[in-house]
């Protein structure tokens, strides 16, 4: 079963631990985020500013959450990846090749769509392996909460 690696800070000059599970625990909260949400396309919204005695519009990009939730899973695969497990591996791989032949079809919106599934699928890869290596669990059993 693979350990996820902490390190020694004073490698770098100090002596406090270095992990990088509080950095994954908040991308996985960041892609909970996302999904909580519609995932909906890019948009502008108009806003009222009042600038001096009169008012003006100012138009601000939304982000398009699709793309941002798509994003958020290939950056946690990247930085699990290094630490997964044999059966994470192969399962990653299967779904990625999936994914490539979505990518060859186009870039329509169901293709968006599409590439939005696998990346569902692969984020559940993800919560299955953190269970069998009891990611989530801190030292007294109990699954820590992330802020």
């Amino acid at each position: 079963m693979p350990e996820f690696i902490e390190g020694e800070m004073s490698e770098f000059g100090g002596g406090e631990k270095l992990s990088l599970k509080p950095a994954i625990l908040k991308q996985v909260q960041k892609i909970m985020d996302y999904y909580s949400r519609e995932l909906t396309p890019s948009y502008y919204e108009e806003r009222p500013v009042k600038v001096g005695d009169s008012m003006s519009i100012v138009r601000v990009r939304k982000e398009d959450l699709r793309i941002a939730y798509c994003n958020a899973v290939d950056c946690l695969v990247d930085t699990i990846l290094p630490e997964a497990d044999e059966e994470f591996k192969d399962k990653l791989k299967d779904i990625e090749e999936e994914e490539s032949e979505i990518i060859k079809e186009g870039k329509d919106e169901q293709a968006l769509w599409d590439k939005i599934q696998i990346k569902k699928k692969i984020y559940r890869q993800i919560m299955f392996l953190f269970w069998r290596v009891d990611y989530f669990k801190s030292e007294e059993g109990f699954i820590e909460t992330i802020d």
